[in-house]
């Protein structure tokens, strides 16, 4: 598992999957309205369910876990890739800024747990199912 200097889970690149899908949300957030924070932290469970679901097609293999942070009311859903790494879809480019320049600003990913889906890992939820809809119509 990969670990910053403090011994927390770091973060794992922004890959292209990231990208498309904020670039998704880009469309489907609502203008004017309050800014969650993070950017996209409305939206972590779908984003999360939607990387899953799309990182699956093209690697079936490929193993995410899903971790939970919460008392179920107050929850941050992300992923984990195969070497431990956080990838959170709620973070946007700028909060990475963030988190990479102040170490302190950083989720407590290590205090998270397994945990899946109420849909479970073959069907995504609706929300998810529509993200990736709209990131497959965009490729």
């Amino acid at each position: 598992m990969n670990r910053n200097d403090n011994g927390a889970p770091a973060l794992a690149p922004a890959d292209a999957l990231v990208r498309e899908i904020h670039a998704v949300l880009e469309l489907v957030r609502p203008v004017g309205s309050e800014e969650p924070q993070p950017r996209y932290g409305g939206y972590a469970v779908s984003a999360s369910e939607a990387y899953l679901h799309l990182a699956r097609e093209a690697d079936p293999e490929r193993q995410l876990r899903v971790l939970r942070h919460g008392n179920g009311k107050d929850s941050r859903w992300w992923l984990a890739d195969e070497r431990g790494r956080v990838i959170d879809l709620a973070l946007s480019a700028a909060d990475r800024k963030v988190v990479r320049a102040d170490p302190d600003a950083r989720y407590p990913y290590e205090e998270g747990r397994g945990a899946m889906f109420r849909t479970g890992p073959e069907k995504p939820s609706k929300r998810a199912a529509a993200l990736v809809e709209l990131v497959r119509s965009r490729r």
